[in-house]
């Protein structure tokens, strides 16, 4: 058994530490993928989990304390680049870009987005990651949801046979 010497430890000191710095760096700096930005613009939520909760609650990840809030309003789903919110059932409802959103429905945001949570006005804007940063677009409603809604309509189809008498009377009076 060799007898380390002050060289090797020193070495080994150094590699240690600089493992733990990497290893710590690489988990708790990574870049937030977005941020809520509340109106005074001073105040900034990073959002960096895959699932964020926004509300009044304890339980709520990103918390704000405002009266208007429901302790879980809305949650942020963010999956390849691309984030949606989702009213959780909040009491005074929640606007994307002056859109209604209603309970279970998804839409998807883009960059400086408004979002009106009961009387609280924020701004969702994409973080530091180049890759992520979203076309500037208004949101849109989930495409899902759209499929489900294009089906068409048979009334539409049928003419409207009132309006067609009506026209074949006036034409006979003339």
């Amino acid at each position: 058994m060799t007898v380390p010497t002050q060289k090797t430890a020193r070495f080994c000191a150094i590699a240690a530490a600089l493992m733990t710095v990497t290893l710590f760096a690489a988990s708790a700096f990574a870049a937030p993928w977005g941020k809520l930005v509340m109106p005074d613009g001073k105040t900034v939520h990073t959002l960096d989990k895959n699932v964020v909760i926004v509300g009044s609650s304890k339980r709520a990840t990103v918390r704000i304390n405002h009266p208007t809030l429901s302790p879980k309003h809305i949650r942020l789903t963010h999956k390849k680049g691309v984030v949606f919110v989702e009213d959780l059932g909040s009491r005074l409802g929640t606007l994307v870009a002056g859109t209604e959103l209603k309970k279970g429905k998804r839409m998807q945001l883009f960059q400086k987005t408004l979002l009106s949570l009961g009387a609280l006005n924020l701004s969702f804007q994409w973080g530091d990651r180049g890759k992520l940063i979203a076309p500037l677009r208004k949101s849109r409603p989930d495409p899902k949801a759209k499929q489900k809604a294009a089906k068409p309509s048979k009334k539409a189809a049928k003419p409207n046979k009132k309006a067609a008498r009506a026209t074949k009377k006036s034409a006979k009076k003339r």
